[in-house]
């Protein structure tokens, strides 16, 4: 109560102070155990590689043509897009498994008006992470100051491509201030096919080392050229400093210990 979530309609603001937390709680729990926790390389190594030699690609249904050499990682493949890549595949597991009922019961979302509120919360919370994460590109060098802003700005990015109207960026007039706008009708259909086909790919292209494709899909929907130009500098307009967490000291006052916090 009483946070002003930036860049979110008014209307949705008493949704957020409700429910942001807890759904903050349960895409970072996904994206953590599941996220993180899941995706094989295939890889090549003195014994051979770790797949069937028949394996189909599912983005072009042909067999498998590239993997993992002996002595390649991801992080040696990857190289400077490694970290921001997996960041995104990591939070695309956890919105695209948001919509799974299974998912929702383990952080006790179960009443059916909580459960699409949640879902609309948690997928247009990571569009305003996006959006924030604008202020972590430096315009000077065209780099990314933080994996996770990249990441997220991706899934923005993405989610605008899907067309239909599912998610899009306001301008006021006087250019001042953006709000985002996200089609809560379509995030099942729509939005879940977007994030579906999306997923395939980061996690298809991971797996097998396929950096060229990676790296063209990944630059292009991070780049920030044209119209994100003026967008980068809305965002940066609502800039505020991270939180600063202080513990409470304890101090001696006439032999007694009193307890000090600070607000």
């Amino acid at each position: 109560p009483g946070v002003n979530f930036k860049f979110i309609p008014d209307q949705d603001q008493p949704l957020f102070a409700r429910l942001y937390l807890a759904s903050d709680s349960m895409l970072t729990g996904l994206h953590e155990l599941i996220g993180h926790g899941s995706g094989k390389l295939l890889v090549e190594t003195e014994d051979g590689c770790n797949f069937p030699p028949d394996l189909i690609n599912p983005l072009d249904g042909k067999p498998v043509s590239s993997w993992y050499g002996i002595g390649e990682t991801f992080l040696t493949v990857f190289g400077d897009i490694s970290s921001a890549w997996e960041e995104c595949r990591a939070e695309c597991v956890s919105l695209y498994l948001c919509l799974e009922e299974a998912a929702l019961h383990v952080y006790d979302f179960r009443d059916s008006t909580i459960v699409e509120d949640c879902v609309y919360v948690s997928w247009l919370g990571m569009a305003m992470l996006g959006f924030q994460g604008l202020q972590m590109y430096d315009l000077e060098t065209s780099t990314w100051g933080q994996a996770h802003s990249r990441a997220r700005f991706a899934i923005l990015r993405m989610l605008m491509a899907a067309g239909q109207g599912l998610l899009s960026i306001q301008k006021d007039e006087a250019g001042q201030n953006a709000t985002l706008a996200l089609d809560r009708t379509l995030i099942r259909t729509v939005g879940k096919h977007a994030m579906a086909q999306f997923l395939l790919k980061l996690n298809v292209l991971k797996a097998t080392a396929k950096i060229e494709e990676a790296r063209s899909l990944f630059e292009s929907l991070t780049d920030v050229t044209g119209e994100w130009i003026e967008l980068h500098a809305i965002s940066n307009k609502h800039r505020f400093p991270r939180n600063l967490f202080v513990q409470p000291h304890t101090v001696i006052v006439d032999d007694e210990v009193q307890l000090v916090d600070f607000e």
